[in-house]
């Protein structure tokens, strides 16, 4: 019986093949006689020019554990001549009226000679509906495409509108074409949007009417400027001052925190597991504020070394006898976290907590030095400001560092009796940033990029999003530009049973549904820290393609094409994004095909240690992984340098 099936295998696989052979010889005839410029989609290729480009494949194949990945060869396709060096960026915003649950568009341009020109680029697929049950008008893509040609007079836009969800080039949902739209290139405007009326059919005499033509809504473009610098952020109206589309990008990867989800497979709870978009739990909320704290701590530690400030107070380097020597990493944490104390009073307790402490590690008590204290938790305002206020004896506001477990300073009030430890004295715990662990001449200026992160992107998911709260809350910029929802960057879902990558919320709920969640933490968070966490990223968030059905549907998994598409997308919002650095706040797998599929032989030569790990091993819940990404002129990216940042370290094997 197994011989039999192998055999009807052999078979099926050879007449497959003819099948092919047989379409591709037609596909060939065909095309010999169509005008110059176009060609019939999936045709042979043999005599393609070597100059067409087909937008997407370039995604270097990963050849396994320990292997370099092999180059990302641009296959030829049925796209025009893409000029070197030159750059056509148009945004796709939303479509209105179209009857269809989820939908995606292509575009190209054409010229008045009816020359194909540039790369035909297609978006991701979007949905109206909430996860399928519901219907809405709008279906929003906010993507960007570099179409990589130069405009000229006469050139035409043409845009067609696809219905599916897969918009790989094995889905049949390149054959269901539902809309199109035309106009002039010249028409589309840089100053603004542009609407264009999308039809079932480009024929006279159809009227407004019937399922095979007349009008199927509206579609909405821009075109993005193409720029040497001075580009303003249209969120924030920050000036980025940067090209655009960027050439070079440091990325820091940020991993969520634990969430109910990683709970629930630890202890194999089926009914948790089961649930959609877990939130985080108390032990990932600790990790975030940890990794918030570390953050800000290393800046500050950076800071100092330079001969910066602190926390607003110049830094001196001098002991307590005067003498001028170094600062150690825990007396500058130590004068950080004693001016900001000194700075708060009793009615913004929460405030503080929220914006300086790392709950998981703060913990007050009272004993004499030496003496083993019994740590609590720090959740009180009253424990909290009397370690702030020190003894009755006027030390209040002073603080001493003193010896601290592993990774933390003590903060000891000083007693007025000149400086001398008593019986009484308050102490107080701060996680410090393991700055000085790490022995890379390079780090500091690593440090210093992530301190000038002037935007955030994040997945959509509850996890990601409060993650994402916890660490722009202590992002040092002051023209911070705001936090951008990214669908691309979500989870990648590999089974059927992987329904913490299914959603909930979306566009203005997501953020609300993260708040409650961090309130239901009775007892792991102080009241009003949800709220004061969540404000910091709400102020300035924009939705982006975080509308409608943006996740992964429950009964669905993601290819491996699909998830080529997706690396498609996301990088295209890096490259078209004007900042030079900026904070992704996503998940381990997604970072894990990431890297799998762009580490440059270059860094696999000179870190084959790090790189093998990136791409073999998990980012450990709450780690930062800093990037260096560059981009070819066809917009391929390529991880050319990579450090781990705060002491974070990825799951799994050396």
């Amino acid at each position: 019986m197994r011989g039999f099936h192998k055999s009807l295998k052999a078979s099926q696989e050879k007449m497959g093949a003819a099948l092919n052979a047989a379409a591709a010889s037609a596909s060939d005839s065909i095309n010999s006689q169509l005008p110059p410029g176009y060609r019939l989609r999936g045709a042979s290729v043999a005599n393609a020019s070597s100059h067409e480009f087909k937008y997407g494949d370039r995604v270097p194949t990963y050849r396994g554990p320990g292997q370099v990945p092999e180059p990302a060869h641009l296959r030829r396709g049925d796209d025009g001549v893409a000029e070197p060096e030159t750059h056509l960026l148009i945004g796709v915003e939303h479509a209105d009226g179209l009857c269809h649950r989820s939908a995606f568009v292509a575009i190209r341009v054409v010229s008045q000679f009816g020359d194909l020109k540039g790369v035909r680029a297609h978006t991701l697929s979007a949905s109206a509906g909430d996860g399928g049950e519901k219907v809405g008008s709008r279906i929003t893509w906010r993507a960007t495409r570099d179409l990589r040609c130069a405009p000229r007079p006469g050139d035409v836009l043409v845009l067609e509108v696809y219905a599916g969800w897969d918009v790989t080039e094995r889905s049949n949902a390149w054959e269901r074409c539902v809309a199109r739209a035309q106009c002039s290139l010249s028409a589309v405007a840089e100053d603004g949007s542009t609407q264009l009326t999308l039809h079932r059919r480009l024929e006279r005499g159809r009227g407004t009417g019937g399922l095979n033509g007349g009008v199927a809504g509206v579609i909405t473009l821009r075109r993005v400027p193409h720029t040497d610098a001075g580009v303003a952020d249209a969120l924030s109206g920050v000036d980025l001052g940067v090209p655009l589309p960027t050439r070079k990008k440091r990325l820091f990867l940020v991993r969520h925190g634990e969430s109910a989800w990683n709970e629930a497979t630890r202890n194999t709870n089926l009914m948790k597991m089961m649930k959609f978009d877990h939130p985080l739990n108390a032990a990932g909320v600790a990790q975030c504020q940890r990794l918030a704290a570390n953050g800000a701590h290393a800046i500050e530690l950076a800071t100092a070394a330079a001969g910066g400030r602190v926390a607003g107070e110049v830094w001196s380097g001098r002991g307590r006898e005067g003498r001028s020597r170094g600062a150690t990493g825990a007396e500058v944490a130590f004068a950080s976290a004693s001016s900001q104390i000194r700075d708060v009073d009793g009615s913004d307790v929460n405030a503080l907590l929220a914006r300086n402490m790392n709950l998981g590690d703060a913990r007050v008590g009272l004993g004499p030095r030496g003496v083993n204290v019994d740590w609590s938790v720090l959740r009180s305002e009253e424990a909290f400001m009397a370690a702030a206020r020190g003894t009755a004896d006027g030390g209040g506001g002073a603080f001493i560092a003193g010896d601290a477990p592993v990774g933390g300073v003590v903060l000891t009030s000083a007693a007025g009796d000149g400086g001398r430890y008593s019986a009484g004295v308050a102490t107080a715990y701060v996680g410090t940033s393991n700055f000085g662990t790490c022995e890379d001449a390079d780090y500091p200026e690593w440090i210093a990029s992530y301190a000038r992160c002037k935007k955030c992107f994040v997945s959509p998911l509850t996890r990601a999003v409060q993650t994402a709260a916890f660490v722009v809350q202590q992002l040092p910029t002051r023209d911070f530009a705001g936090t951008t929802l990214l669908r691309s960057c979500r989870e990648v879902k590999g089974t059927m049973g992987s329904m913490d990558c299914v959603g909930i919320s979306s566009g203005t709920a997501i953020v609300e549904r993260c708040a409650q969640k961090l309130k239901e933490l009775v007892g792991s968070i102080p009241g009003g820290v949800a709220d004061v966490v969540m404000a910091s990223i709400e102020r300035r968030m924009d939705h982006n393609d975080a509308v409608g059905q943006w996740w992964t549907g429950r009964e669905d998994i993601d290819s491996k094409e699909e998830i080529d598409e997706r690396m498609t997308d996301f990088f295209d919002s890096m490259r078209f994004d004007p900042s030079d650095v900026c904070v992704v706040v996503t998940h381990s797998l997604f970072i894990r095909e990431m890297l799998g599929r762009f580490v440059s032989p270059a860094f696999e030569a000179a870190a084959p240690v790090l790189a093998r790990r990136m791409r073999e091993h998990k980012l450990e819940n709450c780690g930062c992984l800093g990037i260096d990404v560059v981009f070819d002129d066809a917009g391929t990216p390529a991880v050319v340098d990579a450090k781990l940042m705060f002491g974070s370290d990825f799951v799994g094997g050396k």
